[in-house]
């Protein structure tokens, strides 16, 4: 091969690709990593004499995850185990591929991923809103009745096939990128306008998970800074978060019914209850009553076997049985998962899965806590909170965007400073 394509430039734009790829089918993103893996394996190859091959303390630790998963296919359902075990594979490849491509990964290369992951949230972001303005011109004109559905939750991301709560992850990352940003940088509107549209996409989202993320971040990244902002952005600032909320909740009724008053139970008929159980039982579905249910039938399962769980296969019909006894026929029809990335963990692998959960989480934390990587505490903050209502490890975009991104915050190059 030409040398002009051995360079990390290539690497560069590889690792774009698996970024801008992470919210469409998972087929697309998957080939991405295929050929960001070929790729780099070559380079590598051409760099040998350059590269450390024994692992760190740090990789050994990031990938005891996957290594608990192949643990648990000795008691497994073959079927459901083998696809797990593909679909967590970059738990493994992430962290050796960045570790080896570490002397390469500079902070220009850093970035260059950052910005491509803005532009990226920005622009799925403007598609969405795209499609659910054409729907509503299709189904009415002159905007006399607004279909609202399309403007939020599952009928907004239906055009990307994504998650909200997923999508709503991948924004709350763009937005700490960009107010970290806003924070430094001398021009701040443009930052002040994208910070804005960002969002309000992830309140149009109706994902209250990720709503908590974005205000924990934010909180995160204004800890130290606040006192030393000058008055202008203080006052853009407490403009922007107070201004915000008031204007979607007021103006957009259907994100305010479904992120405060079916959360609390505030009401006892909704107008848009077509994510819940049309009005019934404080709209069954969107509240927190039946999570309570799920998690309730997850500590069952677990206490098969303590130390081990349950495997994967046993562990959802194990699942669907209790869900019988309390009545959620729908969720034993539909195999719910746990809704609880601590919850499945434990019911599937027993006190070692949840331990070795809070051990990559808490690893991952104290981290970047030490290394003052604010970003990098952003997604642990991101990944520790949806974790409490997604079992994100256990679906294609959670494990990519977590494993992806917490791999680049641990081996690129002057990381402290990222």
């Amino acid at each position: 091969m030409p040398k002009q394509f051995i360079n990390s430039n290539i690497i560069k734009g590889l690792l774009g690709l698996v970024v801008v790829t992470m919210p469409l089918k998972s087929n697309f993103n998957s080939m991405s990593i295929i050929i960001l893996l070929l790729y780099s394996i070559f380079f590598l190859y051409t760099k040998r004499k350059e590269v450390t091959f024994i692992p760190s303390k740090k990789v050994i630790i990031l990938v005891i995850p996957f290594l608990a998963i192949l643990l648990q296919g000795f008691y497994s359902e073959w079927t459901s185990f083998s696809k797990n075990v593909i679909r967590s594979l970059p738990l493994i490849i992430f962290p050796f591929l960045f570790f080896y491509l570490q002397p390469w990964l500079n902070k220009k290369q850093v970035k260059a991923v950052f910005k491509t992951l803005v532009f990226s949230a920005i622009g799925y972001s403007l598609f969405l809103l795209v499609v659910a303005f054409y729907r509503q011109i299709d189904f009415k004109p002159d905007f006399s009745i607004i279909n609202w559905y399309f403007f939020t939750y599952y009928d907004f991301t239906e055009a990307l096939g994504v998650h909200p709560t997923y999508f709503g992850m991948y924004l709350c990352l763009a937005f700490a990128i960009l107010f970290y940003d806003f924070l430094k940088a001398k021009n701040i509107g443009v930052n002040v306008l994208l910070l804005s549209f960002l969002a309000l996409i992830i309140f149009l989202l109706g994902s209250r998970i990720a709503l908590v993320c974005l205000i924990l971040i934010t909180i995160a990244l204004l800890w130290r800074k606040f006192k030393f902002l000058e008055k202008k952005r203080k006052i853009l600032l407490l403009l922007f978060f107070t201004a915000s909320p008031i204007l979607i909740f007021n103006f957009i009724p259907i994100v305010k019914e479904r992120m405060i008053d079916m959360t609390f139970g505030l009401k006892d008929s909704y107008q848009y209850a077509k994510y819940g159980d049309e009005g019934k039982n404080n709209n069954q579905n969107g509240g927190l009553a039946p999570r309570i249910k799920i998690w309730s039938c997850a500590i069952d399962v677990g206490k098969h076997n303590y130390l081990f769980g349950s495997g994967f296969g046993t562990t959802q019909k194990r699942l669907n049985a209790c869900y019988l006894s309390k009545d959620l026929i729908e969720f034993s029809k539909q195999d719910y998962q746990t809704h609880s990335q601590y919850f499945n963990n434990y019911a599937r692998g027993g006190i070692i899965g949840f331990f070795v959960l809070l051990l990559l989480y808490f690893y991952t934390l104290i981290f970047s806590l030490k290394r003052k990587q604010i970003l990098h505490l952003s997604l642990i903050v991101i990944i520790i909170i949806a974790s409490l209502t997604e079992n994100i490890l256990n679906r294609h975009f959670g494990i990519v965007f977590f494993a992806f991104f917490n791999s680049l915050f641990f081996f690129s190059a002057n990381n402290k400073n990222i």
